[in-house]
C-alpha cells in the first residue's frame, strides 16, 4: 500500500495555488473618494510588502475625497513588464498545481521550502478571513473599510505572488505525469525508508520566501486586531440574533410568570 498522500500535509499552499489559478474576475467596482480614504488606514500595513512610496501615496489620499473612481478589477491595461510578471506568476502556479496533482510537489521541492511555502499561505488565509467575517459583509460597512480591506488583500497577493516568483527556477515548465520511479519511493516510504527521489538542498528562493513570510504575518496580524476593533464598533458579535431571540424569549417567560402570579393575587 502506498503512502498517503504528502500533500496533505501543506492544506494552506493548497488552497493558495487553486486560488492563484482561478479564472480572473472582471467586475467593475464604483469608488468614491471617501471610500479612499481607507487606504490610509492600512498604509502603515502595506509598507510592510510595498515600502515607503505606498506610504506616501496613502497620506495623499485625503485629497480625493468627494471624487468618484470606476475601477475595473483585474480588467485593466497592463504595461508590458506587468503583463509577463502575471503571465509567469500564473505558469509557477500551474506548474506547482500539476505537482500537486501528481503527487510530486514533495519531490520536486525540498522539506525547507515546502514548510516556508506552507507557512506564507497560512498567513495569507488568515488575512482573508479576517476581512471576509460577518462585519466584513455587512452592506453598511464605511466605504473607507472596504478600500482598507482590499488594499491588504492585495498586498497578501502580492506577496505570495512574490514567493511563487521565487521558485520559477526550480520547477518543471509542464508537468505530464509521474515518473515510475516515484511509484518506488512511495512504496519505500510505506515502510519508513526515505526515497532518493526526494530534493534537500535548500533553493535561494527560500530565503525571499523566508523574508515575505515574516512580512505577511505582520500583515496577518495587523488584520486580524482591525477586523476585532471593527467588530466592537459595529456591535457585531458570534450569535448575535441569537442572543437577541433568547433575550426576547426569557422576556416574554417573565412576563408570562407576572400575569399568572397577578391573576392568583387576584383570586
Amino acid at each position: 500500500m502506498f503512502a498517503a498522500n504528502p500533500v496533505k500535509q501543506y492544506p494552506n499552499l493548497v488552497e493558495y495555488i487553486n486560488f492563484a489559478c482561478r479564472p480572473e474576475p472582471q467586475t467593475p467596482q464604483k469608488m468614491t473618494g471617501w471610500g479612499l480614504l481607507g487606504l490610509g488606514i492600512v498604509g502603515s500595513i502595506i509598507a510592510l510588502i510595498g515600502g515607503a512610496p505606498i506610504m506616501i501615496a496613502a497620506a495623499a489620499v485625503p485629497a480625493l475625497a468627494g471624487t468618484t473612481m470606476i475601477v475595473m478589477q483585474p480588467k485593466q491595461k497592463l504595461n508590458e513588464g506587468e503583463a509577463q510578471r502575471r503571465e509567469e506568476i500564473r505558469k509557477v502556479a500551474h506548474a506547482m498545481k500539476g505537482l500537486i496533482e501528481h503527487r510530486r510537489l514533495h519531490r520536486d521541492l525540498d522539506a525547507s521550502s515546502l514548510l516556508i511555502l506552507e507557512e506564507c499561505a497560512h498567513y495569507w488565509a488568515r488575512i482573508r478571513i479576517a476581512f471576509g467575517t460577518g462585519q466584513w459583509q455587512e452592506e453598511s460597512l464605511p466605504h473607507s473599510y472596504i478600500s482598507a480591506r482590499a488594499a491588504a488583500r492585495l498586498a497578501a497577493d502580492e506577496g505570495m505572488s512574490d514567493v511563487l516568483l521565487a521558485y520559477r527556477n526550480v520547477l518543471p515548465d509542464s508537468v505530464d505525469g509521474r515518473n515510475p520511479l516515484d511509484y518506488v519511493d512511495e512504496a519505500l516510504e510505506s515502510f519508513g525508508i526515505k526515497g532518493k527521489g526526494n530534493p534537500s538542498q535548500v533553493p535561494p528562493g527560500f530565503y525571499v520566501a523566508r523574508a515575505v513570510a515574516d512580512k505577511l504575518r505582520a500583515l496577518a496580524e495587523e488584520a486580524e486586531r482591525l477586523a476585532f476593533q471593527t467588530a466592537k464598533e459595529m456591535d457585531i458579535r458570534p450569535g448575535k440574533s441569537l442572543d437577541s431571540a433568547l433575550s426576547n424569549l426569557r422576556d416574554l417567560r417573565v412576563a408570562e410568570e407576572e400575569l399568572t402570579e397577578h391573576v392568583q393575587n387576584k383570586n
